[in-house]
């Protein structure tokens, strides 16, 4: 998390029900819903209702390139992005998706992405978060258990 050896304290879950093949932004109240001081962002699609479907990869929403830029420019503690949907990218909208990852990994202010998390059983923003990445030489992702204090 680039010198930031910090606990995830202020963790925070927006619900935002998705379509197939959607490419998320949010709105100006849901950006402004979320508290200044998120370090962790739950974004909470519904996608994993279809987990066990071919949609679930197939047809997955994916992360705009802007929607980095919507949550740097308000959210300057916010480190790490999460949902429920199997990738940044959207298998229909595959460069998109690329220039989705360079903008979240690549920019001066990185925020890392965790995707395919199983969110059923979470409506509510979490008290704290404990990330445990698998860590892998030369490695660009991994693996990572995150359990969550309600």
């Amino acid at each position: 998390m680039k010198n930031k050896k910090s606990s995830i304290k202020n963790p925070f879950l927006i619900h935002k029900a998705c379509e197939e093949d959607e490419i998320i932004t949010l709105s100006k109240s849901e950006l402004e819903s979320i508290p200044i001081e998120t370090d962790f962002l739950i974004l909470k699609t519904d996608f994993f209702k279809i987990r066990d479907s071919k949609k679930y990869w197939n047809n997955n929403p994916g992360l705009s390139p802007k929607l980095y830029h919507q949550l740097a420019d308000r959210l300057k503690k916010l480190r790490v992005i999460g949902g429920d949907y199997i990738s940044v990218s959207s298998y229909q909208n595959r460069e998109l998706g690329r220039i989705a990852h360079r903008e979240f990994l690549a920019s001066d202010n990185p925020i890392l992405l965790v995707e395919d998390m199983d969110l059923s059983k979470i409506n509510i923003s979490p008290k704290q978060i404990f990330c445990f990445p698998l860590l892998i030489n030369k490695s660009d992702g991994a693996p990572v258990t995150i359990i969550a204090q309600l």
